[in-house]
């Protein structure tokens, strides 16, 4: 796939595909550890996805760290996975989507790849980092609630109506005829 064959977890590598295999939405993360506009919003973003409350959201860390200790002291602060470091997919990932600085949150389809937003670093700050309101933008469906028993009610007994009056056909026309004649403005 485009990510390569292995994701970088915290319990060790992983097969990209059993890494990914529950997610709705595949969020890349194009960051670096010496980018401040980074480090203002990775601690937010690792705050609204901590304790496992979106699984259907999989991010993964693309970094640009100029060295891997700077990025293995970065991904620290992350709760996610992420691509190898130096990893071959990091180029061109960031031609696939048009990446042109960082930080930058691609949304993908995780089922099929296509690409849902690539502006997710907007949609997450206009959200005010709300991850459900996001999901709900991505056309992601939160699991719905609990279904509430449904109570059948009877239908309401017909009442009985008066019989139809009979339509004078003249006096239907002569009406007509009057309403022809008035000027409206």
């Amino acid at each position: 796939g485009v990510l390569g064959s292995q994701l970088v977890t915290k319990s060790g590598l992983q097969p990209t595909a059993q890494a990914l295999q529950s997610a709705s939405v595949v969020a890349l993360y194009f960051s670096a550890h010496w980018c401040p506009p980074c480090r203002g919003f990775t601690p937010q973003l690792a705050a609204a996805m901590a304790g496992d409350r979106f699984p259907q959201i999989a991010v993964v860390f693309v970094s640009s760290d100029r060295s891997e200790s700077d990025f293995q002291s970065y991904y620290a602060e992350m709760p996610w996975m992420a691509l190898p470091f130096g990893s071959p997919q990091k180029d061109m990932l960031g031609m696939t989507y048009q990446v042109r600085g960082i930080p930058s949150l691609i949304i993908l389809d995780g089922k099929t790849g296509r690409l849902i937003s690539s502006d997710g670093r907007a949609d997450v700050g206009s959200a005010y980092f709300n991850m459900q309101l996001c999901l709900e933008k991505w056309g992601v469906a939160a699991p719905p609630p609990p279904a509430a028993p449904v109570e059948e009610t009877p239908p309401a007994p017909k009442k009985d109506l008066p019989e139809a009056l009979p339509i004078d056909e003249e006096t239907a026309k002569a009406a007509l005829a009057r309403v022809d004649l008035e000027a409206y403005e």
